[in-house]
C-alpha cells in the first residue's frame, strides 16, 4: 500500500519584537482622550481637572506631566474620544513615543514614576 507524499513541512523561528521588555502581563482599559493625534504607544498623562488623557508633557503643570498610560493604537481623536489605552506592562524604551523634550533613554525611563504600573526598560525582551 502506497502512502500519499507529505505535501510540505516548514520550520520557522521566532524573533521577539522590540515592543515588550519582559513577559509581564499587559492590561488595557478605556480612557477619554482630548482632541489630538496619537501614535501607537504614545506616552499619555492625565489632566487632573478633567480626568482626560493627553500626550505626556513633562513641562506641564496640569497633571499631564506624569505618564499614566500608553495609546493602544494610532488614532486621531475628536474631543472627548473614548479609546483603549494600555495601563500596565513592561515595554522597551525604543518602542514608545515620548515628548520631544525627552531626548535620552535615561530621561525617558525616569519619566515614569516609581511604582508606575507601566515599566520602561532600555532593552527589549530577548535582545
Amino acid at each position: 500500500m502506497a502512502y500519499p507524499p507529505i505535501v510540505s513541512r516548514q520550520t520557522e523561528s521566532f524573533t521577539p519584537g522590540v515592543v515588550y521588555a519582559d513577559m509581564s502581563e499587559v492590561t488595557t482599559q478605556q480612557g477619554t482622550l482630548v482632541a489630538g493625534t496619537y501614535a501607537y504607544l504614545q506616552v499619555l498623562g492625565r489632566i487632573t481637572a478633567s480626568g482626560k488623557l493627553t500626550a505626556h508633557n513633562p513641562g506641564a503643570s496640569d497633571g499631564s506631566q506624569v505618564p499614566v498610560a500608553l495609546a493602544a493604537y494610532p488614532q486621531v481623536a475628536a474631543a472627548d474620544a473614548v479609546a483603549e489605552v494600555i495601563t500596565s506592562g513592561s515595554f522597551a524604551v525604543s518602542a514608545l513615543t515620548f515628548h520631544a523634550s525627552l531626548t535620552t533613554d535615561d530621561a525617558k525611563v525616569a519619566a515614569f514614576p516609581v511604582g508606575s504600573r507601566i515599566r520602561v526598560k532600555k532593552t527589549a525582551f530577548g535582545a
